[in-house]
């Protein structure tokens, strides 16, 4: 399978258009629109992707929490604002309080599931990546998320806390898979990731558990290798991405020696569409012939998602290589 992080995103003509007029929040918060963002790759690199990405974003589930999530009017970077303080944040959010402040996010899974004729993903932040965005308020405030680091190793009880509020749940929906993302820990101590995210991860994989065969559970983390590879061996995600940073070779070694059979998504750096055409190919072609030689399926993606400046050209080039590639 193929698609691409942030597909519906800034490098699109057709998306800039909509962004004229509508911004981010709007454009997520009404169904039809949410479901017209969705189809705009669809219909631009038709028959070349192969799912459909829920135009959402992952902190509109901190508001049923009592934050306010706000989004630059020229990046859409998000910015969190809480209105007391973490200790008075509620112990507990009832199911039906949460479906009822996020109503326009299931309408639009309907909405979107009806205009689109390829499977639908959905994505959900890591517990630990939402208690982050809390914290520092946006992406990365204090560097490195330093001050979220520092929260975590002070106030370890209030965290689980917070963590354990954040769990939620998109199992009764008919799409194709949920993507988690565990995205803020790139430049965190494995130990402090395996204390605060690797117990949560298990439990959102539980709780995410498919209702049908079909479906996939996904899985986007920045955590360390050594926390990829406890994801390939022992967690119940069916699918794991891997992005530029790791070592692919030793990762499908670690896979055939261990008979680990879960699809592996990425790993290609969203750089390389700025480059010529023939280092697309080449690379492409490399990547394409390691898995299916070590017998891995595998998910082609741009690991932490296309910047605004790709040109599109340059996406159909990517996916039209691609394409060839699997029909060989």
């Amino acid at each position: 399978g193929c698609w691409i992080m942030r597909q519906s995103g800034r490098y699109l003509s057709s998306y800039q258009q909509l962004r004229r007029t509508l911004s981010f929040e709007q454009l997520c918060k009404t169904p039809k629109l949410a479901a017209r963002c969705a189809s705009l790759p669809l219909e631009e690199f038709s028959g070349l992707l192969d799912y459909a990405i829920l135009f959402s974003d992952i902190l509109f589930v901190l508001e049923p929490l009592g934050f306010k999530v706000n989004f630059s009017p020229s990046t859409s970077a998000p910015i969190v604002e809480r209105f007391a303080p973490l200790e008075q944040v509620p112990a507990s959010v009832s199911n039906e309080h949460f479906i009822a402040s996020l109503h326009w996010i299931f309408e639009a899974i309907r909405e979107t599931l009806n205009t689109v004729s390829v499977p639908l993903l959905a994505f959900a932040g890591s517990p630990l990546a939402l208690l982050c965005f809390i914290v520092e308020g946006r992406s990365g405030a204090s560097g490195c998320w330093k001050k979220s680091k520092q929260f975590l190793q002070s106030h370890p009880q209030l965290a689980d806390k917070i963590i354990v509020l954040l769990k939620h749940e998109l199992k009764n929906y008919p799409i194709a898979g949920v993507q988690v993302f565990d995205s803020t820990c790139f430049d965190m101590d494995i130990h402090l990731w395996e204390r605060f995210s690797w117990p949560y991860l298990e439990r959102i994989a539980a709780s995410l558990s498919p209702t049908a065969s079909d479906q996939k559970l996904f899985i986007y983390s920045r955590c360390p290798a050594l926390g990829i590879k406890r994801l390939l061996a022992q967690s119940a995600f069916d699918v794991v991405s891997v992005d530029e940073r790791l070592d692919l070779k030793e990762l499908v070694d670690f896979m055939r020696r261990f008979g680990i059979c879960k699809i592996l998504q990425g790993p290609f750096d969203p750089s390389l569409l700025f480059a010529s055409n023939e280092e697309i190919s080449e690379r492409v072609k490399g990547i394409c012939e390691m898995f299916e030689e070590a017998s891995i399926p595998f998910i082609v993606n741009l690991s932490n998602g296309i910047v605004p400046e790709t040109g599109e050209e340059k996406v159909r080039f990517f996916l039209s290589r691609v394409q060839g590639q699997r029909n060989q």
